[in-house]
């Protein structure tokens, strides 16, 4: 579904007034029932919650933290080979979608290496953007369309909470397209994530 003129994309940079082409620090926080997105400042001071997702039905309301305003719906759909999950705008238009894999992490040719790409990102018009790849139990890395790694994730002690390092790429978005492929990049391990934990409840 392609955009309209009123339809504005969400610009990562908002999240991040002190952006200075750094990497950014982000908490992702997933239960069956809801997830949430914080910004971490430092060792001390707590994180800075940027917006959350709630579960109503099948579908996934993800709503910015300071105002409740809705950002995004996503809506799972369940495929031959896992699962589609469908971003849409609160006019109902396309963001993207995230196609994760489930199951075992195997392939059927003898002598190659296991598929570590659990998910693929994908604009609008459903071109592949990005793709989490899995780094053991408890890592995933996010590669863009050039190759190049773009966001870092791992699980510590808590099973519930992933540390995440946003790297300029994803944030420091030129176009609307960009922007919304970085929004889908993040939301991406949300998504992962919540098939995890077993959150995700296709149509």
């Amino acid at each position: 579904m392609a955009k309209d003129g009123n339809t504005k994309a969400i610009d990562m940079r908002r999240y991040f007034p002190q952006l200075d082409h750094s990497a950014q620090a982000l908490v992702l926080e997933t239960q069956f029932e809801e997830f949430r997105v914080s910004r971490s400042q430092d060792h001390i001071a707590p994180p800075i919650a940027l917006w959350s997702g709630v579960r109503t039905g099948a579908e996934w309301s993800v709503r910015e933290a300071s105002n409740h305003s809705e950002l995004a719906r996503l809506l799972p759909l369940k495929t031959t080979e896992g699962l589609s999950v469908t971003l849409l705008d609160p006019e109902l238009n396309s963001l993207g979608s995230v196609f994760a894999r489930t199951g075992n992490d195997t392939t059927t040719e003898r002598g190659r290496k296991p598929n570590r790409d659990v998910a693929v990102v994908r604009d609008h018009d459903g071109r592949s953007t990005h793709v989490v790849r899995s780094d053991g139990p408890t890592g995933l890395h996010v590669v863009d369309a050039t190759g190049a790694v773009v966001v870092f994730a791992s699980r510590g002690d808590d099973p519930d909470v992933l540390d995440v390092l946003v790297l300029p790429a994803v944030l420091d978005s030129r176009s609307e397209q960009q922007t919304d492929a970085g929004f889908a990049a993040v939301t991406a391990l949300c998504v992962c994530e919540l098939l995890r934990v077993g959150a995700l409840v296709a149509r």
